[in-house]
């Protein structure tokens, strides 16, 4: 169960509220539209958050389409994206329209409503929530808009552990972090999109700018038919610089990376149906804008299970760090049979036994980090990665590291590995 500060979230419409329903209803709507949808609709948990609640990952569509991505609650305070995602899914499944039917069978949508627990701004990190290797931070929570990894300590977030922006003791400190980057590697979506609101009134991409005008185009035309006021501002860039934000991470892997503010919270109405009616429609057309421009299109196919007497193992990367900055190592295994033993050795004489530890390094360069992972019956298998260590504020983007595979006889196990994420400043997000 979600914490919940309802009475007073309804009684006032401002930056510490959320929006029409609660997490918890919000998921149980999700659940309901997608048991009643089985052959199109399934759900997931891909991890926890820091106060040990599931993160849910809604699947609609077809499995072979391009695939698009879509979160809401990075910022626990912050709903209307999880709202309009809700809304859109139902349509995609449920209007009967011929456009929804052709879309939910030529594209695969990722929906991840509630990512951060919290009727907060910030996830639930304190003192007495403590890392995995016991350390603490006297905090009131991270902001995991902050906590990623491209960009993380270039001067986006704060380091301040009581400020409304922390950005956490380290790159993708946070559990819930760590999820979304996990999807992401896995799933490698063509378009994903950060939703926020309170800052604006936009839509904004970074990446691919033929892809993205495509979308700028089909979405002015989309609201100019339906007559739609007050459409979202939209616009986009070639580029990311990177900021430690979900965008950035999503930038830096390779997809269309959209982040979007809905609205001020000073418009947003207190009636719910004043708002599906006035302010979804914008957010809406938005999104059949970038599923219709990307339908049809192959999407490079998800990292296959290992076959039968290999297990593949990941040590994520390549990392990029400023000197002294710390960097969350992430390692995966498929295969082999569980408990897993974790060996990391950084390339500076340091090692660590921890699945995901985090480290820095003082001198500047690229290191090549090695992560070996013995199973309980002994098979023991390594992959490599590298660390570039710079003090300019982004370090040059590396290619994104292929899979290592080896033979071993283990049975086949389940594939979990890593992404990033991205977004773009207008204002305080």
């Amino acid at each position: 169960m979600f914490v919940s500060i309802l009475p007073r979230a309804l009684a006032v419409r401002t930056s510490g509220s959320p929006t029409y329903h609660t997490k918890d209803v919000m998921i149980t709507m999700w659940k309901t539209l997608s048991d009643l949808h089985p052959s199109l609709g399934s759900y997931e948990v891909i991890g926890k958050t820091v106060l040990n609640n599931d993160i849910w990952m809604f699947k609609i569509g077809n499995p072979n389409g391009a695939r698009l991505m879509f979160d809401g609650s990075l910022h626990g305070t912050e709903d209307t994206g999880t709202e309009a995602e809700y809304l859109y899914a139902k349509w995609l499944l449920e209007s009967g329209d011929a456009k929804a039917n052709e879309l939910v069978q030529k594209t695969y949508s990722f929906f991840i409503p509630v990512v951060n627990d919290q009727y907060d701004r910030k996830n639930g990190r304190d003192s007495s929530h403590p890392y995995p290797d016991g350390s603490t931070v006297n905090t009131n929570g991270i902001d995991l808009n902050r906590n990623f990894a491209y960009g993380w300590g270039s001067g986006f977030g704060s380091t301040d552990p009581v400020a409304w922006d922390y950005q956490g003791p380290f790159a993708a400190s946070e559990p819930e972090t760590q999820a979304l980057r996990s999807v992401m590697q896995t799933y490698r979506p063509k378009i994903y999109v950060n939703f926020h609101v309170g800052g604006g009134h936009y839509g904004h991409y970074m990446g691919n700018v033929t892809l993205g005008q495509m979308i700028i185009t089909k979405y002015n035309a989309f609201v100019q038919s339906n007559g739609v006021v007050n459409p979202l501002e939209v616009s986009g860039s070639a580029s990311s610089s990177g900021s430690g934000t979900a965008t950035s991470d999503a930038y830096f892997f390779g997809a269309l990376a959209w982040v979007s503010e809905t609205s001020d919270w000073t418009v947003l109405p207190d009636s719910y149906n004043e708002w599906v009616s006035n302010w979804y429609p914008q957010i809406r057309f938005l999104l059949q804008a970038m599923s219709e421009s990307v339908a049809g299109t192959s999407s490079p196919p998800p990292p296959p299970p290992p076959p039968l007497g290999q297990i593949i193992v990941n040590a994520g990367g390549p990392y990029n760090a400023k000197p002294n900055s710390m960097i969350a190592f992430l390692g995966s295994v498929a295969g082999g049979n569980a408990p897993y033993s974790w060996a990391w050795s950084f390339g500076d004489g340091t090692s660590s036994q921890l699945q995901n530890p985090s480290k820095s390094y003082s001198v500047e360069g690229v290191y090549s980090a090695s992560l070996t992972v013995t199973d309980s019956s002994g098979h023991t298998n390594s992959s490599i990665t590298t660390a570039s260590i710079s003090s300019s504020i982004i370090p040059p983007l590396p290619p994104i590291q292929n899979y290592q595979t080896f033979l071993v006889a283990s049975a086949v196990g389940t594939v979990s590995v890593l992404y990033y994420f991205s977004r773009r400043k207008r204002t305080r997000r």
